[in-house]
């Protein structure tokens, strides 16, 4: 069953392809501050000023959402990024993405991005529909390991990659500055002889 043209249902999420009528929902979930704390590398700072603070990451994540959704429909044929759709299947909204990354169309490895909005964190969400995206990366898109990264202090995300299988690789002390603080940064990755089992 390709995920690309249908989508795979849990109890109470669905994954499906990412849709250009997604962006609101999405633009919704990832402005908040909380979800943004967790999401990759640090970006420039906002102004000082609070209310430029505020209208540039409000431009900024609705920008963010509209980018990712038409992105996830017209990217460059050589590019090899999947963003679906985590939906919560009692509203139909979309709730989060999972991201599938290849570097290289022949790589048989990929970077696994997830996040969900701040409402739904620690309800089992992510845990409930991200096997699907694995099983979407070993068996239709031919991997043989998938890789992720989070902060250390980020404890949700860890529990969610340990509970799906995911191994904690490496540790690189001091890897960012975000927020003003220096952070840690686990690498996680599952093999496809380690998902199977």
């Amino acid at each position: 069953m390709n995920i690309l043209e249908t989508s795979l249902n849990g109890n109470r999420v669905l994954l499906r392809k990412l849709k250009v009528s997604d962006f609101l929902d999405v633009y919704k979930n990832i402005r908040s501050k909380e979800v943004g704390k967790w999401t990759g590398p640090p970006k420039k700072s906002y102004f000082e000023n609070p209310v430029g603070r505020f209208f540039c990451r409000a431009v900024e994540h609705f920008l963010k959402g509209l980018k990712m959704t038409y992105k996830a429909l017209f990217k460059p044929k050589d590019e090899m990024i999947f963003r679906l759709a985590v939906v919560f299947k009692k509203t139909g909204k979309v709730i989060g993405i999972i991201s599938l990354i290849k570097n290289d169309p022949q790589d048989d490895f990929a970077d696994l991005g997830f996040w969900i909005g701040k409402k739904y964190w620690g309800k089992g969400l992510m845990s409930e529909v991200l096997p699907f995206a694995l099983k979407f990366g070993f068996e239709q898109l031919g991997l043989n390991r998938i890789e992720a990264w989070t902060f250390e202090e980020n404890v949700g995300s860890r529990k969610v990659m340990e509970k799906c299988g995911f191994k904690l690789r490496e540790t690189v002390e001091a890897a960012y500055v975000k927020y003003g603080q220096s952070r840690n940064r686990l690498n996680y990755a599952i093999t496809i002889s380690e998902f199977s089992n």
